[in-house]
């Protein structure tokens, strides 16, 4: 019988920063380790350095208008010849922040890696996103 194990480790500093109150500015870096092993026989040991920017901006902060927007980027690049495969990540969105207890927005992303070495791909992805807070 043969069993699989999978680990994935993510070490990483985030750090997060608003020069006034209607900007933030979050950035995040970080070391990924990937272990799979197969009946305890070593497959595949993956490393990559992840990097990530994003900065929202809240309108309502400084007019009446309740719009808040979102921009980010992230990349996850391989280090060494082992590497986890070379992903980037962009996704900008919008949400109404009209009200304290409620989050309600649409964010947009692209992510572009490949499947397969020679064999890249695209992703567009949108989620919607409801929540309450009572």
């Amino acid at each position: 019988m043969e069993t699989t194990h999978a680990l994935t480790l993510r070490p990483g500093l985030a750090a997060g920063w608003a020069p006034f109150p209607a900007l933030g500015l979050t950035g995040n870096l970080a070391y990924v380790f990937k272990s799979v092993r197969l009946s305890g026989a070593e497959i595949l040991d993956q490393n990559a350095i992840l990097i990530a920017a994003a900065a929202d901006f809240d309108f309502g902060k400084i007019s009446s208008t309740p719009i808040g927007l979102l921009a980010a980027y992230r990349l996850t690049d391989p280090v060494g010849s082992g590497g986890v495969p070379r992903i980037q990540d962009i996704s900008g969105g919008i949400s109404y922040t009209g009200r304290p207890e409620l989050g309600l927005g649409l964010e947009i992303g692209t992510r572009w890696y490949n499947v397969r070495p020679g064999i890249p791909a695209t992703v567009v992805l949108a989620q919607i996103g409801l929540q309450y807070y009572w």
